[in-house]
C-alpha cells in the first residue's frame, strides 16, 4: 500500500514582539517608546533590536518555505518517478519567487548580528538562487514546448539538476530551521515569564497554546505510518487535555474586550485575528487529537479499499484517507494555521 512514508510540509515559525514594547509602548511618542533605544537589557531575548533581526530571519524562512514548497509540490507531481522516456505534454510548474529576499537582506544589513543564523540563512539563499534559476529555465523550456525539438534531452538534463537541488535545499532549510527553533524555544520561555509577571493574560495563553501545538508537532512528526500507529495513547490524551485547558483559560480572558485594548492597543486587529483564525485553528487541533486517540484505539491507519476498485479511484481514496482527521498532514497544516494566526495577532 502506498503512503507508508509520511511526507510533511514545512512548518511556520513564530515571530515575536517584546511584551514590554508592545504592551507599554502603544503610543510611539510615549516616554517609554522614546527611551527604548537606549535601554540596557539583561537578557538578549528581550532586546527589541534582537527581536527585530530575528523576526526578519523568521519571515524569510516562512516566506521562502511557502514559495519553494509550492514549486516542489508541482514539480514532483509532474515527475514523481524517473524522468519519462516519452514526455507527454507540458508539465504544470511553479517558479520560485524572489519576494522573500528583502527580509534576508535586512537581517544581514542590521547592526546587531545573530551569528548562529547568518551562515545557515546564506546557505539556504545560495541553494534558492540555484533552484530559482533552474526552475525558470525549466518553466520556459516546457512553456515553449522545446522538448519537441530535442526529444526532451534538455528536460532530462534539467531534471537531473533540479531533483538534487531540491534535496539540498530541503536539508539546508532544515538546518536553518533548527537554529531558529533553538532560539524560539529560549525566547518563548522568556516571553511566557514576562507575560505572566505583567498580567498579560491574553498573550500568555496564546503563547502557551502555541507551545503545546509545537509539542504536538514534535511527537506526530514521524517518518512512517507504522511509527505513527505506535504513538502512546496516554501522551496524546495528556496533550489534548492540556491544550483544552489552556484554550478555556484564553476564552475567559478574551471575553473581556478591555483586555485586548490593554494588551494590543485600541486600534489593534488582534481580536479579529483571534476570533476568526486562532480560535478556530486551536479548536481544530483539539479535534484532530481526539481523532488520533480514536485511531490509536481502533488501529485505524490503513485505508480499506474494496476489491476491483479502479486504480484512479484507489489513488483518490488513499489520498483522502491519509489527509483525514487526526493524521500527520492535517495536524501539521492546523499547527501552521495556528502559528499564522498567532503571528497576525501579535504583529
Amino acid at each position: 500500500m502506498g503512503y507508508k512514508t509520511i511526507i510533511l510540509s514545512a512548518f511556520l515559525v513564530m515571530t515575536f514582539l517584546s511584551c514590554k514594547d508592545s504592551a507599554k509602548n502603544n503610543d510611539p511618542n510615549s516616554a517609554e517608546a522614546l527611551s527604548a533605544v537606549t535601554t540596557t537589557y539583561d537578557n538578549i531575548y528581550e532586546n527589541p533590536a534582537y527581536i527585530e533581526v530575528y523576526n526578519e530571519y523568521v519571515t524569510y524562512l516562512n516566506d521562502i518555505t511557502s514559495s519553494y514548497d509550492a514549486s516542489q509540490t508541482y514539480y514532483f507531481n509532474a515527475f514523481p518517478d524517473d524522468y519519462p522516456e516519452n514526455l507527454k505534454g507540458s508539465p504544470s510548474l511553479v517558479t520560485i519567487s524572489d519576494y522573500p529576499d528583502d527580509h534576508l537582506e535586512r537581517a544581514l544589513r542590521a547592526d546587531l548580528k545573530i551569528e548562529s543564523l547568518e551562515k545557515p540563512a546564506q546557505t539556504v539563499n545560495e541553494y534558492i538562487l540555484t533552484l530559482r534559476r533552474l526552475m525558470n529555465h525549466a518553466d520556459g523550456y516546457y512553456e515553449r514546448q522545446e522538448y519537441l525539438d530535442d526529444a526532451a534531452k534538455r528536460g532530462k538534463s534539467l531534471h537531473d539538476s533540479i531533483v538534487p537541488a531540491f534535496f539540498n535545499l530541503n536539508e539546508a532549510v532544515g538546518e536553518f530551521r533548527d537554529q531558529i527553533t533553538a532560539i524560539e524555544q529560549k525566547m518563548t520561555a522568556v516571553e511566557l515569564e514576562n507575560y505572566k509577571n505583567e498580567g498579560l493574560n491574553l498573550r500568555y495563553s496564546l503563547l502557551k497554546i502555541i507551545t503545546i501545538a509545537r509539542e504536538t508537532r514534535a511527537f506526530t512528526q514521524v517518518e512512517t505510518m507504522d511509527e505513527y500507529a505506535n504513538l502512546e495513547l496516554k501522551n496524546v490524551v495528556d496533550v489534548r487535555k492540556r491544550l483544552s485547558e489552556n484554550i478555556q483559560e484564553l476564552e475567559k480572558s478574551a471575553s473581556d474586550k478591555s483586555q485586548f485594548t490593554r494588551e494590543f492597543g485600541s486600534n489593534s486587529t488582534a481580536e479579529g485575528y483571534y476570533n476568526f483564525g486562532f480560535k478556530r485553528a486551536s479548536n481544530d487541533l483539539v479535534k484532530h487529537l481526539r481523532s488520533l486517540e480514536q485511531r490509536l484505539k481502533t488501529d485505524d491507519f490503513e485505508p480499506e479499499i474494496p476489491n476491483n476498485t479502479p486504480s484512479g479511484i484507489q489513488s483518490m481514496m488513499i489520498k483522502q484517507f491519509y489527509n483525514g482527521d487526526g493524521m500527520p498532514q492535517m495536524i501539521m497544516e492546523t499547527e501552521g494555521k495556528l502559528i499564522e494566526a498567532y503571528n497576525d495577532i501579535i504583529n
